[in-house]
């Protein structure tokens, strides 16, 4: 699940992941972890986290890093009031900088 991965990265913690769809991705977009195709990789994957607690850090930081920049409520909220302003201004004919934005909104 996706949201096992960004609560994972929220903490620090590198995650393991299937080579496949979307989790994928976001592993390999953040550097947050390592991705494995059949039980003998994983084993790898595994083995190698356990062993290398420097690896363990540095992709915890990673994971974490990408979290601060994509998945933060605070992140989701201005997204989202970024999207509103963009509507408003299009049904406007006007840029979104001359939308009006509640006082203390951060776009």
């Amino acid at each position: 699940s996706p949201f096992v991965v960004i609560e994972a990265f929220a903490h620090g913690t590198p995650v393991i992941v299937r080579r496949i769809g979307g989790l994928r991705e976001m592993v390999e977009y953040s550097g947050g972890g390592l991705c494995y195709d059949d039980a003998t990789s994983l084993l790898e994957a595994m083995e190698r986290l356990l062993a290398d607690p420097e690896l363990r850090t540095e992709l915890g930081e990673r994971g974490h890093r990408a979290y601060q920049r994509n998945w933060t409520p605070e992140v989701h909220v201005e997204r989202y009031l970024g999207i509103i302003g963009d509507v408003a201004a299009a049904r406007n004919g006007r840029s979104r900088m001359d939308v009006a934005v509640p006082e203390g909104t951060r776009l």
